[in-house]
Formats: C-alpha cells, sequence, structure tokens
C-alpha cells in the first residue's frame, strides 16, 4: 500500500526520475536538495523509524481509504436526499455525513 494508495503514477514515475541517490545510503534516493539538517545519520534514523512503523501505519492508511469511501459515499447520499427534499443548508434537517457510523 502506502504510496501507490495515494499518488498517481505519473507522479510516482515522474519523482522516480528527479531522484538522486543519497550518499552513505544505498538503499536511499532523495528528490531535491534537502535544508542543511539531513545527514547520514539523520537520515538513517528515520529509515529505521520507519521501518518500525511501517505496518502500523500500513493498518493505519488501510482503514483511511475505507473511511474515505465510506465518507465520500454517505455524502453522495446526504447531498442527493436533500436535494430531493429541496432542504437548505441553513435548515435544522440538512443531513451531513456527521455521526453516521458503518455497520459492524
Amino acid at each position: 500500500m502506502l504510496y501507490k494508495d495515494f499518488i498517481s503514477e505519473n507522479l510516482l514515475e515522474h519523482l522516480k526520475k528527479e531522484a538522486k541517490p543519497v550518499h552513505g545510503l544505498p538503499y536511499l534516493t532523495e528528490v531535491g536538495t534537502g535544508g542543511g539538517l539531513e545527514t547520514t545519520e539523520s537520515l538513517q534514523f528515520l529509515c529505521e523509524l520507519f521501518e518500525m512503523v511501517k505496518m502500523p501505519l500500513e493498518k493505519v492508511l488501510s482503514q483511511r481509504t475505507i473511511d474515505r469511501e465510506f465518507i465520500d459515499a454517505r455524502t453522495r447520499a446526504c447531498v442527493k436526499l436533500n436535494q430531493d427534499l429541496k432542504i437548505d443548508f441553513s435548515e435544522k434537517d440538512y443531513e451531513t455525513v456527521l455521526g453516521h457510523r458503518t455497520k459492524k
């Protein structure tokens, strides 16, 4: 999952073309230049930190994808309901996704 679920294939290909190897870390590339704080040691630390949180992060991002699909679907349904019933957004009966829950 990770990046490929959140950026387009075109952007990923563009970034790969722009990426340059990081001196001292043969498995790491970067795009652009850093702000001066990026040392081999700091980047190594970030890589190690990423390895530690990769699995929980993947779980969070996977749930985010599920949540986004739910929110988008419920928002479309609310818009249609409000339009069909001619409910203005300033009215107390205006339906939004807030408070909706998935069935578990």
